[in-house]
């Protein structure tokens, strides 16, 4: 059976083939009567628009590109990119758009897959992920015009579409609550320092402690990749040195997963010699044993959201009312209410000094 084409459902239903286009399009010359019973018809003989004819007319693909960070195998690495896409696609499923996904390993160039996209008209417009402050993605793409949404803030002065998750407020209150437990000794386990999110949080997690005149101390913050293996190596690390922190603010599920690993290997638990708080985009640190209460802002959530921003600045809108920034949830897990049993150990701690 051939595929049907706009003439196909023009010959149906007795109408032109320019009424049958226009009232695909929601056109305002057409009545409302009509648009409903061309898009019925065109659901029941599943018509497609010829998105290559479209392309050829007026330059678009309907395809847009996300650019997202991919783990290798020799490491459990973030694997939030999973669940941006399935929000991405989510947003994309009632409209004319595709997603390509190019994955981003580990040591690639980042303006390769941008300058590609861009000079090769792969696609409409780009979504990619985890700025920096300075960021020359950013740079090149709003010079060329090219329409696009960050997940992430830079420090640029030129506004451009964004998404973010509110990190400095995630180390602050973590740190906060922590605080509020009797811990005195907090260590951050962060992001790398390139990203502009883990300033964020780094601000956050000192305001905290300035406000609770508490030192900060900068052998407590490990920067490091977003991987289960940085997240052992930075326990075992700082349970080496000669005051060890009772608490630990993770950047991700992950780190959390080689956290709660390297402790073990040290001879400490979560909720008898350690105190965990997470952020986390997905359910997973929910199975956690134990659970530990989290930071929780929805990957799926983000990508959908992201898909939305860039589809409104593909048709023209405004960059400066296409920028979010998100608030985290509180989860409360047990991890976290059985660390209000140190207490009184941080604080002997504390007092001892």
């Amino acid at each position: 059976m051939s595929r049907p084409t706009l003439k196909t459902l023009a010959r149906q239903l007795g109408l032109s083939v320019t009424t049958v286009s226009r009232a695909l399009k929601d056109g305002d010359d057409v009545s409302p009567e009509t648009i409903e019973l061309v898009k019925e018809r065109a659901r029941l003989v599943g018509y497609r628009p010829n998105l290559r004819g479209i392309s050829l007319r007026t330059g678009r693909t309907s395809r847009i590109c996300a650019i997202l960070p991919v783990p290798t195998i020799g490491d459990l690495g973030d694997i939030g990119f999973v669940a941006l896409i399935e929000g991405i696609m989510m947003a994309l499923q009632e409209t004319q758009y595709s997603l390509t996904v190019l994955p981003q390993l580990p040591g690639d160039e980042e303006m390769g897959h941008i300058r590609n996209v861009v000079e090769a008209q792969m696609a409409d417009g780009l979504i990619f992920t985890r700025t920096k402050p300075q960021d020359e993605r950013a740079k090149y793409l709003i010079e060329k015009k090219f329409p696009f949404v960050a997940f992430g803030r830079t420090e640029l002065f030129t506004p451009f579409p964004y998404l973010d998750i509110d990190n400095e407020e995630i180390g602050y209150e973590a740190t906060l609550r922590l605080i509020g437990l009797g811990h005195r000794r907090i260590a951050l386990i962060n992001p790398p320092r390139e990203y502009t999110y883990s300033g964020h949080r780094v601000l956050g997690y000192r305001r905290a402690l300035s406000e609770r005149a508490l030192p900060f101390d900068d052998a407590l913050i490990h920067y490091n990749d977003l991987g289960a293996g940085a997240g052992r190596a930075a326990a075992i690390d700082l349970c080496g040195i000669a005051d060890p922190p009772t608490a630990y603010v993770c950047a991700n599920a992950l780190s959390v997963m080689g956290l709660i690993t390297g402790l073990r290997e040290c001879g400490r638990e979560i909720g008898r010699d350690a105190t965990v708080i997470g952020f986390d985009g997905t359910p997973m640190t929910a199975y956690y044993n134990p659970p530990i209460t989290t930071y929780y802002a929805s990957l799926p959530d983000a990508g959908r959201r992201l898909a939305e921003l860039l589809i409104e600045a593909i048709a023209g809108a405004d960059p400066a009312t296409l920028r979010e920034v998100w608030k985290a949830e509180l989860i409360e897990r047990q991890s976290d209410r059985l660390g209000a049993g140190l207490r009184s150990q941080a604080a002997d701690s504390s007092l001892s000094r």
